[in-house]
């Protein structure tokens, strides 16, 4: 497992795993919110924050976030991924970044930062 930035070309998938995440833990959600807010996040939710991705073996998506002004945003684990530690993963590296900025040089999920590689 590796967490890395996102890019605009993940977004399809990462939408996939918002939605998946989003039917297994978000029983307020009717169906017509779920589908009125698809193409919010694809069009400009996605945008508006720095989005980073737990990756497999396989390059597939397992989970993200999206951090914008120092805050976490968005958390969205995909349901058959959960329980593996990647929330904790991508929590830990944007704790590591501190509250005030989000532009870092180091990233917290470097070689030399075991805690946020764990599996």
């Amino acid at each position: 497992m590796r967490i890395e930035t996102a890019c605009t070309e993940d977004y399809p998938e990462l939408l996939l795993v918002w939605e998946r995440s989003v039917r297994a833990t978000h029983d307020f959600l009717a169906e017509p919110d779920i589908l009125s807010l698809r193409p919010l996040i694809l069009e400009h939710y996605f945008d508006a924050v720095e989005l980073f991705c737990v990756r497999d073996r396989d390059e597939k998506i397992l989970g993200f976030s999206g951090v914008a002004g120092g805050n976490l945003e968005m958390l969205f684990i995909a349901p058959d991924s959960r329980g593996q530690g990647i929330g904790t993963a991508l929590w830990i590296a944007w704790a590591s970044q501190g509250s005030t900025s989000t532009n870092r040089t180091h990233k917290p999920w470097d070689s030399t930062n075991t805690s946020a590689s764990r599996s």
